[in-house]
């Protein structure tokens, strides 16, 4: 039996082996370790990315929102107004009826005087 003095070398060759596989195992936990941060540091930007476009979204669904209360607004406005430019029209055929009533009684009051 030799006494273990910090190196691998005096140990049992079963020893040895499992002295590197220990060694080789935390390599590979640093290794992922390190993966996994920065998957980490990724999937927060990502998250934060999202965030930021679901933000965008719903500003644009506000907009868009605001935009069709407005299309609405004007169609109940252009109603209006096509029902007044309709009364317009028809008081001005009024108008040219009158007028032509006017003149056909212009004429008969010049035959009777």
């Amino acid at each position: 039996y030799t006494p273990y003095n910090g190196s691998l070398s005096t140990c049992s060759p079963l020893v040895q082996l499992l002295g590197s596989v220990l060694a080789c195992s935390h390599a590979c936990i640093s290794q992922a370790r390190l993966q996994a941060q920065k998957l980490e540091v990724e999937l927060l930007a990502g998250l934060e990315e999202a965030q930021a476009q679901q933000t965008c979204a719903q500003g644009l669904e506000v907009e868009k929102t605001k935009l069709q209360e407005t299309i609405a607004s004007l169609r109940k406005r252009e109603l209006v107004l096509k029902a007044e430019c309709d009364e317009a029209a028809s008081w001005h055929t009024r108008g040219n009826e009158l007028a032509a009533e006017a003149a056909s009684w212009q004429e008969r009051a010049k035959d009777v005087g």
